[in-house]
């Protein structure tokens, strides 16, 4: 048993009034974070949170409301935990949104795994649900939990599903045109993480449609290439590698073009992953607790 009051060596450091007093002239008042900032209280979810700790065992837990910003930077982006971590370590307006130094060590991304863990999924779907109904009444989220209608739900996680996809086809096109044009693949890749971090703080719609645009050119490049002499003279392997990512290629902006298509790709992983494929309690189960926020 453990009960000290001394500090752990990692402890937050969080933002002093100098530091703070920069990063507000830095982030606009109307950005989003600041705006949710000044919608919810999240400090009033710290006796919810806390609830879930022992006061008398281990040691003192890193702060919760903080590991619940990081949950809802998460959930608003549509980011992986390593992903969030990640952002948080040099984006200004996540910094203030955490109340977070640039002195501050961040958490390992496991971290949120056990927080969500140790909350449990009925008292996280009950914070944010009270999240949700805050940002709700200053007008600040189109509210997106009526998990009764199924069909909701499923058209909210369409769009950012998506990005994602079209993400890692592009990715993977680039990657089996890597021996035939090194240096263009390179200049493409430049340029996703250029539209990457230009519609970071963008709708979903929005980001979606740069990086369908960016797929779209790369692909007319793209389809030009079997034609080359390099391709004629590649191993085989790589040939058919590359007719496989634009298989791919075409079928994903195929899909997009189509929204009623019964059988789109859903997965690059397991190309033979079709939508139809998914039971309704599998979508529910993927999909229960999603929110999105109005930017």
């Amino acid at each position: 048993m453990i009960n000290s009051d001394s500090p752990p060596s990692d402890a937050l450091v969080p933002l002093g009034i100098v530091e703070r007093t920069l990063y507000e002239r830095i982030v606009p008042e109307e950005h989003f974070l600041r705006r949710l900032l000044a919608a919810i209280d999240f400090e009033s979810f710290r006796p919810l949170l806390l609830s879930s700790y022992s006061p008398d065992m281990g040691r003192r837990p890193l702060d919760p409301v903080v590991l619940l910003k990081l949950e809802t930077l998460a959930r608003q982006y549509n980011l992986s935990d390593r992903e969030v971590i990640a952002g948080a370590r040099y984006n200004i307006a996540q910094r203030l949104f955490l109340d977070l130094s640039l002195e501050s060590p961040l958490p390992h991304h496991t971290l949120l795994t056990y927080f969500r863990q140790r909350l449990g999924v009925e008292r996280m779907q009950q914070i944010f649900d009270a999240l949700v109904a805050q940002a709700r009444r200053l007008g600040l989220v189109k509210d997106r939990l009526r998990l009764k209608d199924a069909t909701h739900i499923i058209a909210n996680i369409a769009v950012p599903s998506t990005i994602r996809l079209v993400a890692q086809v592009r990715d993977q096109l680039l990657e089996a045109l890597q021996p035939f044009a090194a240096e263009r693949v390179s200049q493409e890749e430049q340029q996703a993480e250029a539209i990457r971090l230009r519609t970071f703080d963008h709708s979903d719609q929005e980001r979606l449609l740069q990086r369908v645009n960016h797929l779209q050119a790369v692909l007319a490049w793209a389809d030009e290439v079997p034609q080359q002499p390099a391709f004629a003279q590649a191993a085989r392997a790589r040939q058919e590698k590359l007719r496989q990512a634009l298989e791919v290629a075409h079928k994903v902006l195929a899909d997009r073009q189509d929204p009623d298509a019964g059988d789109k790709l859903v997965s690059v992983v397991d190309p033979d992953a079709r939508a139809g494929t998914v039971n309704k309690s599998e979508r529910l189960s993927r999909i229960k607790g999603h929110f999105t926020l109005l930017r």
